[in-house]
């Protein structure tokens, strides 16, 4: 039952015995002809499932100078195609997430839809960002209809999904805005993503402040939130802190010493028929009367329950003591207020509100689909920790709406949240900014600044990174492919162009350590070497790598060192004394890439 339990976890889909043949779980997913089944299908699905169990080919280039406190900051902030970044990820931030809260393209029809290659999306991707020689072009949805439009909307969606869901703690939540154009079919992807028994709610949030009077037919003023957990059933929501109307409700007027009170009724809807045996009398410590509920309701508590409440001094009868009974609720033993599925502008914010925020931080971003700070903030509320270091990811960060609303949350409660968001340089089609990431950066970075002028600013800043290519040549995969030029390749398959920062970066993320990992450079027989974890992990780049440099490493005691293969270069003497020598210095692990 216990691997049963785990296997509902990871693949709810198996669990509930419903897997599709084409799922990415399914061994023979992408194998075996569809078959009639209920659930949700669209053309290019299965290039879509495909894409979904793609490794990855890219790093995570390191920017300092795009950065804003670099070496101080755990947030990170990534520029590059976001299902590409989601596939590097997978290692060093799986079950890491505690909320993914994104606001993705709403296909009406205008938006930029992703430019996916599923073959190579590495590729598509840097020759979209003109790294390449190859000119790709903009896509867009505008002379698209019907089926179309929501077939190539699914398939862009679907991978970063199912990518995303493997980076959501077993704890976490992924918080989706959508509007009614997709809102249907994105409930139906994410049942088969995470499971339709981890569906929580929709929540409607009332985005506009005034009706639009020139609707045709009705003014759309709500769009939705869909709230999956990644396992509903240890997942819950935090309580939201009571505002100062709530606290007025709670009053003293029996000057109690446990301080202000609100009451309750103490009975409940059901009948003497339904509940007989909360169908007893009471008796009034005033009057000594006793006390029957209704005729048409009973007592909400058992009689020994009841009595405590009494002993406790927790019953109230007004102010002349010959009221009915009610129950005291004190404002010190409230645990929150449970959120409500309605979220209003005045409580989370408009999008006029949005682009006021956006506009005073970053004039004439050309950026008009904005969230307010206000309703990620709410989002965070209810789905971190403020002292647990909880990670919030969003790979279509947009105008670094999430990024803002973490550290303006930090500031204001004293919390530990990390952010991660992830955009693709997409051309803006106004403005002063080139692309939406520049946008992004610019937004970061001045509301940090903003932010940094106040008394209590928790953690500020982000590290920036760059979606690359690999600085290690991976095999090539043709249908045939030659032998003798592959091997030629493999015996120098680091790029020549590559910078040390970046070689680092990506073997740590090889490594499976996050991009926020502290790392310490000191001289170690005359070349930097890169201490980290505490120095339980050395790293050394130097090429050629000299005996002085492998020996003071050995004497650091670390745990695990790795070099690089073309450091010995054609020295396999000294390659294979150092093996042995590592070994017999304590060293658990020391490869060579």
């Amino acid at each position: 039952m216990e691997r049963w339990g785990r296997l509902s976890v990871l693949h709810p889909r198996v669990a509930e015995a419903s897997v599709s043949p084409d799922h990415p779980s399914h061994p023979a997913a992408s194998s075996v002809p569809g078959r009639e089944r209920f659930g949700l299908e669209w053309h290019g699905k299965r290039a879509a499932i495909h894409a979904a169990r793609q490794p990855s080919t890219a790093t995570l280039v390191p920017h300092p100078k795009a950065s804003v406190g670099f070496e101080d900051t755990d947030h990170v902030f990534i520029e590059g195609d976001n299902l590409e970044v989601l596939r590097v990820l997978q290692k060093a931030y799986t079950a890491s997430a505690k909320l993914i809260f994104i606001d993705p393209p709403y296909n009406t029809g205008h938006e930029f839809i992703y430019p996916d290659n599923y073959r190579d999306g590495l590729r598509d991707y840097l020759r979209y960002t003109g790294q390449l020689d190859d000119s790709g072009e903009r896509t867009t949805t505008s002379t698209e209809r019907g089926g179309r439009i929501h077939s190539r909307w699914l398939s862009m969606m679907y991978p970063r999904l199912f990518l995303a869901r493997n980076l959501l703690q077993e704890d976490g939540a992924i918080f989706i805005t959508i509007d009614d154009h997709e809102v249907h079919t994105l409930r139906l992807l994410l049942d088969e993503v995470f499971g339709p028994e981890n569906f929580v709610t929709s929540l409607a949030w009332r985005r506009k402040v005034s009706p639009a009077n020139d609707a045709a037919w009705f003014s759309n003023d709500h769009d939705h939130i869909l709230v999956y957990a990644r396992s509903k059933a240890v997942w819950r929501p935090n309580r939201l802190p009571r505002t100062a109307a709530q606290r007025a409700l709670y009053r003293n007027p029996d000057a109690d010493p446990r301080g202000p009170w609100s009451s309750a009724t103490l009975t409940c809807n059901k009948s003497r028929a339904q509940r007989p045996n909360l169908y007893y009398a009471i008796q009034n410590p005033h009057t000594g009367e006793s006390v029957w509920p209704e005729t048409t309701a009973v007592w909400r508590y058992s009689p020994d329950r009841m009595q405590r409440l009494a002993k406790e001094d927790r019953i109230y009868w007004g102010a002349d003591g010959t009221a009915r009974p009610r129950v005291k609720k004190f404002l010190a033993e409230a645990r929150g207020v449970v959120p409500r599925s309605v979220w209003d502008h005045s409580e989370v914010g408009s999008t006029q509100e949005a682009t006021t925020e956006l506009q005073a931080l970053v004039p004439d971003s050309g950026f008009d689909t904005a969230k307010p700070v206000r309703l990620v903030q709410r989002v965070l509320q209810l789905a971190t920790d403020p002292d647990a270091d909880h990670l919030v990811l969003d790979f279509f960060a947009g105008s670094g709406t999430t990024g803002h609303a973490v550290m303006k949350q930090n500031a204001e409660d004293g919390g530990n949240r990390r952010f991660l968001t992830v955009q693709l340089p997409e051309p803006c089609a106004t403005g002063r900014f080139d692309t939406i990431a520049d946008v992004t950066r610019a937004r970061l970075r001045a509301a940090a600044e903003q932010l940094s002028a106040g008394t209590n600013t928790g953690s500020i800043g982000f590290k920036a990174f760059r979606l690359a290519a690999s600085h290690f040549a991976a095999w090539p995969a043709p249908a045939h492919p030659p032998l003798a030029p592959p091997l030629e390749q493999h015996a120098a398959h680091l790029a020549q162009d590559a910078i040390p920062d970046a070689i680092l970066a990506e073997i740590l993320l090889r490594e499976g350590l996050p991009l926020h990992t502290p790392v310490r450079t000191c001289l170690l027989g005359g070349h930097p070497v890169h201490a980290v974890q505490e120095g339980r992990l050395l790293v050394c780049l130097a090429s050629p790598i000299t005996t002085a440099v492998l020996r003071a490493m050995m004497e650091a005691s670390p745990q695990r060192v790795i070099c690089l293969d073309q450091g010995f270069a054609d020295n396999d003497q000294l390659l294979t004394n150092t093996v042995l020598e590592m070994h017999a210095h304590g060293v658990k692990d020391f490869r060579t890439v």
